[in-house]
């Protein structure tokens, strides 16, 4: 687990990367933004969408670590 945050603007792109021998190994990174801008996540070129609002949590659904570039946005 990677918690990130800026005490600058943050980067206009940036790159993590994962290397392990293991297949099953996994990350999680947590950005601070310190602003309200609009941001997206993509893996090779694609866009991958946060994942959907949780009606019962009343937020987006949380991260299930199922497929790589899952993400989801909690608001300020």
């Amino acid at each position: 687990m990677y918690n990130v945050t800026y005490t600058g603007s943050p980067p206009k792109k940036q790159r993590f990367v994962l290397r392990s021998y293991d297949i099953n190994a996994g990350m999680v990174v947590r950005i601070h933004y310190p602003d309200a801008m609009s941001y997206s996540l993509l893996k090779n070129g694609k866009v991958i969408e946060f994942n959907m609002w949780d009606e019962n949590a009343r937020m987006y659904g949380r991260v299930n670590s199922i497929f790589c570039g899952e993400n989801r946005y909690i608001g300020v």
